[in-house]
């Protein structure tokens, strides 16, 4: 599924006021999430009723994942939203299985090079049941990007931002966890060095606590805030992001 939106700006009226609304592909990740949320668990679903007779086998361990991604594009005095779903899957039943994460990455290189833009992948969402990591052996409270496949091959390679928002979640869409990939960059390293990071606080969401995350994020962040102003809106923008898919819990930012 790819969806293409956007627009610079929207001005509204307030009585004698004018106000512009400055568009946050990050409010626009909130005001999403929900959806993802559900695309992501329902083609992990529909991977596992097709498993048995799929020439791509969905099942790496006998568990099944589904992700979805959101990227945007700035080109002159346009925005474009891209949205993509994806499962793992194998190309063959005894070949190496291709984590649903990298397909999507993988799918996003393949658009821009076609289409000479640019889109920024700045959300992940990730269901699954939780596992054991094969390399190091952590046990994350959700299904964490692997150590083996996705850190080399989609962190330490570049295909999303050092801020990108990962967002993993149980597949009764309650347990969740948020962190950027600069985080489990530094969590994996620390790991393959000797040392043991902190994990990020477990959320438990329920329906209408999904629904709230964008309302949340207007509470953070005003609409005028343009992101695209400087390195710091952006940040701000991250971390509202991220604090409003945490229920609101892990304020770190203060904004006028």
């Amino acid at each position: 599924m790819a969806t293409r939106s956007g627009a610079m700006a929207r001005k509204t009226h307030h009585g004698s006021r004018e106000a512009e609304y400055a568009f946050n592909p990050w409010r626009e990740l909130c005001l999403r999430m929900p959806g993802m949320v559900d695309q992501a668990q329902s083609a992990r679903v529909r991977a596992a009723k097709q498993d048995e007779t799929a020439k791509r086998p969905a099942s790496h361990r006998g568990y099944y994942v589904g992700a979805s991604v959101l990227a945007f594009v700035q080109e002159s005095e346009e925005l474009g939203i891209l949205e993509l779903t994806a499962v793992s899957s194998k190309p063959k039943p005894d070949a190496e299985g291709i984590c649903a994460e990298r397909r999507l990455t993988d799918r996003i290189q393949r658009i821009n090079r076609s289409s000479g833009l640019f889109y920024e992948p700045i959300g992940l969402v990730v269901i699954g049941e939780p596992q054991p990591d094969q390399a190091t052996g952590f046990e994350p409270e959700t299904l964490w990007m692997c150590s083996e496949r996705c850190w080399p091959r989609i962190i330490q390679r570049g295909k999303v931002p050092q801020d990108c928002l990962v967002v993993t979640v149980r597949p009764n869409k309650h347990k969740t966890q948020v962190q950027i990939a600069e985080e489990i960059d530094a969590f994996y390293q620390n790991l393959v060095d000797g040392r043991r990071g902190r994990e990020p606080i477990t959320y438990d969401h329920d329906r209408a606590s999904w629904s709230e995350i964008v309302d949340e994020f207007d509470r953070i962040i005003p609409r005028t805030v343009d992101p695209f102003e400087s390195p710091e809106a952006r940040r701000q923008s991250v971390e509202a992001a991220r604090v409003a898919i945490q229920g609101g819990y892990g304020l770190r930012l203060v904004t006028g």
